[in-house]
């Protein structure tokens, strides 16, 4: 991971997750998410190197890869945490996350480095109303662009550079997925179409990169993406099918390797979504078959 400038006061530690962050002089700044858990001494490494520390934590959502180290971070640094309304309350306690993340048990989740590093409180809140937020002494734009996750927030910095968080994705990400996930697909889908005319001087993905133009096409690009995905999902529901008898078919079909119990669990997490969108577009409906709930195709 190195340390990059993107423009003026807003720089990024790039590697193979995009960390952005806001330098409010020369030898502060402010973390646009914290990354994952097991990325902690690298991100470490940069600040340390650059002579950086963090006096807040400004995140887009509560998911591992972007939150991981607030906790952390925010105790060795002694600096706030801020979050959208919605995420502030996913990550409150053990049971909050638990909650969320509904497959896997309360002992998974407190023995999983990636999961027990989540629990945080948050000092300051972004209202679902608000348009913008003034985070240590800094004015940030919002734009809230949930459907990746519950309450997904993106941020434009004083420099006019969008981080855009998961909202958008790009390259071998967006394309070398099998399963493309959000929180809400219909949400998703409302929040990409509305980032079609976005005004900025530049765009950073979590995953991955820094784009100057294009963010109508790349918008598209995703949401096609989605699109197809859906239909993949869909045309693989033949006959009444069960959750299971669904995962095993994606497996088959798009190549997708369940070979451990917590990579079933997230196979079942991830493809959940799908089946809502699909139940609630009409595509498909439940009936019970042998006294087990199925999907079938409308």
């Amino acid at each position: 991971m190195e340390l990059k400038q993107i423009l003026g006061n807003t720089w990024c530690i790039a590697g193979h997750q995009s960390i952005p962050l806001y330098r409010t002089d020369s030898t502060h700044c402010i973390l646009l998410d914290t990354g994952a858990q097991y990325q902690r001494r690298k991100i470490e490494q940069v600040l340390d190197e650059n002579g950086l520390t963090p006096i807040g934590l400004l995140c887009t959502h509560t998911h591992f890869d972007h939150f991981g180290n607030a906790t952390y971070f925010s105790e060795k640094y002694h600096c706030p945490v801020a979050l959208p309304l919605g995420e502030a309350e996913i990550c409150r306690t053990l049971d909050s996350v638990k909650s969320h993340l509904f497959v896997f048990s309360h002992g998974q989740i407190r023995n999983d480095p990636k999961m027990s590093s989540i629990p945080c409180l948050v000092d300051h809140v972004i209202r679902p109303e608000e348009q913008d937020t003034y985070f240590r002494g800094v004015r940030f734009r919002v734009l809230h662009t949930p459907g990746h996750s519950m309450d997904h927030c993106s941020y434009i910095t004083p420099d006019n550079v969008c981080y855009i968080g998961d909202a958008l994705m790009s390259g071998h990400t967006l394309h070398g997925s099998k399963l493309p996930y959000a929180f809400d697909f219909t949400r998703s889908m409302e929040t990409i179409r509305g980032l079609e005319d976005i005004q900025c001087e530049a765009m950073v993905m979590a995953h991955n990169g820094v784009i100057t133009d294009g963010y109508r096409e790349l918008a598209q690009e995703n949401l096609a993406v989605m699109l197809d995905s859906m239909e993949k999902v869909l045309a693989l529901i033949t006959e009444p099918m069960s959750s299971d008898e669904i995962c095993r078919a994606v497996c088959a079909d798009l190549g997708v390797v369940v070979d451990t119990p917590e990579r079933a669990q997230n196979l079942e997490r991830f493809l959940r979504p799908y089946t809502e969108y699909l139940l609630d577009t009409g595509k498909i409906r439940m009936v019970i078959r042998n006294s087990s709930l199925c999907y079938e195709r409308v």
